[in-house]
C-alpha cells in the first residue's frame, strides 16, 4: 500500500534480471512512472536474495509500517474535487488470530495540519451487512478490523472513508478503500458426489480410461495453489484377480485399467476407496467411493447351460388390422442375453415362429424377421368376425451356440376394419363443451347429451374414449351408454390442464348400425383463483443520487397463472406500500402500476446521508378480488459519475 513491491512466488531470471514499469497518479490526476528492475543480488557469502529495486535505490520498507492514506484538499468549504485518488487495495489474510481490533491503515486529511478533522467509514463491513467488521478511530483516522475474516464467506469489502472538520465547515471528497481477504489453505477437497458409479467392459485393455471422479476445493483457485487436488486409490474390494487392477490419474481423477483379467462371471463389481488430497501438502483430504460394474463381453464358453437369450416380456401383445396387406409389420418381439440383460448389446439372436393357433384360414398367416423380431402378415384373409385372436409360439436362439434358446408367446388381436356396418351418419356434429374450473358439484355433473339420427329407429349404445376417459388422466369424464349423457366426475383445474379431447362412439344394439366416431373438444374456463407471484422476492437496483424526476431505474415483475388470453384474470397492478428510510421525503419513489417500473418521484437523494432504501412493493390482481402478494426492492444510491 506504501508502494513497496514484493515477490509473490519464485521466478527464474533467465537473463539475470527483469524490468518493468510502475504507474501512479497524484491528487491532481497527474500520472507518474518509475522503472523497476528485478535482479539477483548477493548480500553476503551464503545468502542470496531476489530484490526489487528502482534505478536509484532499493525499496525495503514494511508494507504496513506507518501506512497513511491522505485525502486531497478540497478547494473551498464543502466543495469537492472532481478527481479523487486511485487507492490500491489493502490485503489482509483470512483467519488472523488478532489480537483484535487490529490496525490496518490510517487515513488523514491534508486539512489536519490546519484544523481538527473527524473521520468515519461506511460501506460493506462497516454500516452495511455484514456490519461491525471494520471500525475507525474518529479523531486519529486508524481503520481496524474487529474479528477474523473468512475469504470463502466474503473475499472483498468496499469501504468509503469520509473526513469532515470538527470546528469548521470543511470536508474532503469521500475516498473508496478496497479490502482484499487473502486466502489461507483452510479447506479440504470435497467430492462432487459419493459414491461415483461407472462401468468397465471385462475385455478392457491396459490404460483404458472408463470413468472420472471429481472433487472441488473452496480455496482460492485464481491466485494460489491452495485449491490444487491430487487423487489416489486407497483400496480395492475384491482384491482379485490382482489387488491393483485399477489406476487413477492424480490430476484429472480419470480411473483406468492397470491390469487385464477382468471376469464379470467371477467378479461382477468392484468398490474402490479413493482420496482427494490438497496438493500443497498441508494434509487436507477427503475420502470417497467408486463403484465399478464389470459389463459382459460375451466371452463365455459356448456350452455353459444358462447363457441363453431371454425375452424382455412374456407374453407380447399386439394387434393387426384385418385388412392388413402382405409384408405389413405390426409388432416386434425382443430378447436379450442372460449373461447381462442390461448392458450387453453384441449377442446375435435369431427369432422363429413355432406354431400358430388357430391355424386358420391358413396355418402360416404370419412371418417373423429372424434378426429384428418384427412380426408381419404373410397371408391375407384375416377376418375378425371368425378369428378375432391368434397365439404364436416363438423362439429366440443364440445363432452361434447350439441348444441355447428360449420360448415365448405373442398374442395378436385382429382389429375390426368396420366392414360390417352399412350405415354412417354424415351430420353427427357435437359442439364444443365448456366447463368452469373448481366446480363444487355435486358430482357427476351432466355436461351434454349426444344423439344420432338413428336413435329414433333403434336403441343406440354410446361410449367415449380419449383424454380424461380411457386415457390419462382417466375417469374424469363418463357417459351413460344408453342415454348418451356425458358427465364430469370431479372438479377441474385449468392451470393443470386447460382442455381435453374426447372421441364419441355410437352403434346400434343389434349391430347393424355404427356411427362414424366424432371428436368432442372440452374447454376448461378460467376462474380467478391465483394470486400474482413476483419473479423474485428480493429485487436489487441502483439509482444515481443526481437522478431527476421521472427517471426509471429498475423494474419489478410478477406473473399470474390465470388465463391471460381469454380473460383479465391475470392483469396485475403494482404499488409501493412503504419506504425505509422515509427521508428526505416519505415518497421519494413512484412505481408504474402496469409495467412495474420504479422511478424517482422527488429529487434530493444524498448517498452520504441515505445510501440505501428498502421499498415494500405489492402486485395485486386488477379485477379487485383481493388477490395480492408483496416483495422487497432494495435500492442503492450511487455516486454521480465524476
Amino acid at each position: 500500500m506504501d508502494g513497496t513491491l514484493m515477490m509473490r512466488r519464485s521466478v527464474t531470471l533467465h537473463e539475470g534480471l527483469k524490468e518493468f514499469s510502475v504507474f501512479a497518479r497524484d491528487s491532481s490526476g497527474k500520472k507518474h512512472m518509475v522503472s523497476v528492475r528485478v535482479e539477483h543480488v548477493r548480500y553476503h557469502e551464503d545468502h542470496d536474495m531476489n530484490t526489487l529495486m528502482n534505478t536509484s535505490s532499493v525499496q525495503m520498507e514494511s508494507p504496513y509500517d506507518d501506512l497513511v492514506l491522505t485525502f486531497p484538499k478540497s478547494l473551498t468549504g464543502l466543495k469537492r474535487l472532481k478527481r479523487g485518488w486511485i487507492v490500491p487495495p489493502i490485503s489482509i489474510s483470512e483467519n488472523s488470530r488478532g489480537p483484535f481490533p487490529k490496525r490496518l491503515v490510517q487515513i488523514m486529511s491534508e486539512f489536519a495540519s490546519e484544523t481538527r478533522m473527524a473521520y468515519k467509514v461506511t460501506g460493506e463491513g462497516a454500516d452495511l451487512d455484514p456490519k461491525g467488521i471494520f471500525q475507525i478511530d474518529r479523531l486519529s483516522g486508524w481503520i481496524s478490523v474487529t474479528q477474523k475474516l473468512d475469504r470463502e464467506q466474503k473475499a472483498s469489502y468496499k469501504l468509503v472513508a469520509h473526513a469532515t472538520g470538527v470546528d469548521v465547515n470543511i470536508a474532503n471528497k469521500p475516498m473508496e478503500i478496497y479490502i482484499i481477504v487473502t486466502d489461507q489453505n483452510d479447506n479440504k477437497p470435497v467430492f462432487t458426489q459419493n459414491p461415483f458409479k461407472g462401468h468397465v467392459p471385462e475385455a478392457a485393455g491396459k490404460g483404458e480410461v472408463f470413468m472420472t471422479v471429481t472433487a472441488t476445493d473452496a480455496d482460492d483457485k485464481e491466485n494460489t495453489d491452495n485449491a490444487d487436488i491430487s487423487y489416489a486409490i486407497i483400496s480395492q474390494d475384491p482384491p482379485s484377480p490382482k489387488p491393483n487392477m485399477f489406476a487413477i490419474n492424480p490430476v484429472s481423477g480419470g480411473i483406468s485399467m492397470l491390469e487385464t483379467g477382468l471376469d464379470r462371471e467371477q467378479w461382477s463389481s468392484y468398490t474402490l476407496v479413493i482420496t482427494a488430497t490438497d496438493m500443497n501438502g498441508e494434509g487436507g483430504s477427503t475420502t470417497g467411493t467408486a463403484i465399478i460394474t464389470v459389463t459382459d463381453s460375451n466371452n463365455n464358453a459356448p456350452n455353459k447351460p444358462d447363457n441363453k437369450p431371454v425375452f424382455t416380456q412374456n407374453p407380447f401383445n399386439g394387434s393387426v388390422p384385418e385388412t392388413a396387406g402382405k409384408g405389413e409389420v405390426f409388432m416386434t418381439v425382443t430378447a436379450t442375453y442372460a449373461d447381462d440383460k442390461e448392458n450387453t448389446d453384441n449377442v446375435d439372436i435369431s427369432y422363429a415362429i413355432i406354431s400358430q393357433d388357430p391355424p386358420s384360414p391358413k396355418p402360416n398367416m404370419f412371418a417373423i424377421n429372424p434378426l429384428s423380431g418384427g412380426i408381419s402378415v404373410l397371408e391375407t384373409g384375416l377376418d375378425r368376425e371368425q378369428w378375432s385372436r391368434y397365439t404364436l409360439v416363438i423362439t429366440a436362439t443364440d445363432r452361434y451356440r447350439e441348444g441355447l434358446s428360449t420360448t415365448g408367446t405373442a398374442v395378436i388381436a385382429v382389429a375390426d376394419s368396420n366392414d360390417n356396418a352399412p350405415l354412417f351418419a354424415s351430420n353427427w356434429v357435437i359442439p364444443p363443451i365448456s366447463v368452469l374450473e373448481n366446480s363444487k358439484g355435486p358430482f357427476p355433473v351432466r355436461l351434454v347429451q349426444i344423439n344420432t339420427n338413428y336413435a329414433a329407429e333403434t336403441q343406440m349404445e354410446y361410449k367415449i374414449t380419449g383424454e380424461g376417459a380411457d386415457m390419462d388422466p382417466k375417469g374424469i369424464f363418463q357417459i351413460d351408454k344408453l342415454s348418451g349423457w356425458i358427465s364430469v366426475t370431479q372438479p377441474l383445474d385449468r392451470e393443470k390442464k386447460g382442455s381435453y379431447h374426447l372421441v364419441a362412439h355410437a352403434k346400434g344394439l343389434d349391430g347393424d348400425i355404427k356411427e362414424k366416431p366424432m371428436w368432442i373438444a372440452v374447454t376448461v374456463i378460467d376462474q380467478n383463483d391465483n394470486k400474482p407471484v413476483f419473479t423474485q422476492s428480493l429485487i436489487n437496483g441502483n439509482v444515481p443520487e443526481a437522478a431527476g424526476k421521472g427517471e426509471v431505474f429498475m423494474t419489478v415483475t410478477a406473473t399470474d397463472a390465470d388465463d391471460k388470453e381469454n380473460s383479465n384474470n391475470a392483469d396485475i397492478s403494482y404499488s409501493i406500500i412503504s419506504q425505509d428510510p422515509p427521508s428526505p421525503k416519505p415518497n421519494m419513489f413512484a412505481i408504474n402500476p402496469v409495467s412495474g417500473g420504479i422511478s424517482v418521484l422527488e429529487t434530493g437523494l444524498d448517498r452520504e446521508q441515505w445510501s440505501r432504501y428498502t421499498l415494500v412493493v405489492m402486485a395485486a390482481d386488477m379485477n379487485g378480488e383481493g388477490l395480492s402478494t408483496t416483495a422487497t426492492a432494495v435500492i442503492t444510491v450511487t455516486d454521480p459519475a465524476v
